[in-house]
């Protein structure tokens, strides 16, 4: 079963084709996972985007604290039961980077 998906991107085609029989658990499950992942990125640019010190324009502070905020919405518990994951034992993380992000430095080169 083909599903027609119509975008209004100038850059993409104007109706994708979309094989059903094409999507798996796994690849819904990794790109949700994605989501959480980019978002925490996003939460947290001191640690993963950025050196110490360095300043933040306006838009990149505004889209700190959009992220920030994701975290415990109700959106943000969607996507975790999406990506099949324990979203109090994140939330528990994202809370406990926001109290110290100095413990968390370190990560930046696990990541990247």
């Amino acid at each position: 079963m083909a599903y027609q998906l119509v975008t209004v991107m100038p850059d993409m085609p104007s109706i994708l084709e979309v094989d059903v029989s094409e999507i798996s658990f796994n690849s819904c499950r990794k790109l949700w996972c994605e989501v959480i992942y980019q978002t925490w990125r996003g939460a947290f640019p001191e640690i993963y985007k950025y050196g110490r010190g360095e300043s933040f324009s306006t838009n990149q502070r505004a889209d700190m604290r959009r992220d920030q905020d994701w975290f415990g919405s109700w959106e943000f518990l969607n996507v975790c039961e999406y990506a099949g994951v324990n979203a109090e034992n994140i939330l528990a993380q994202f809370r406990l980077c926001m109290s110290d992000p100095e413990k968390f430095k370190g990560l930046n080169n696990a990541t990247n």
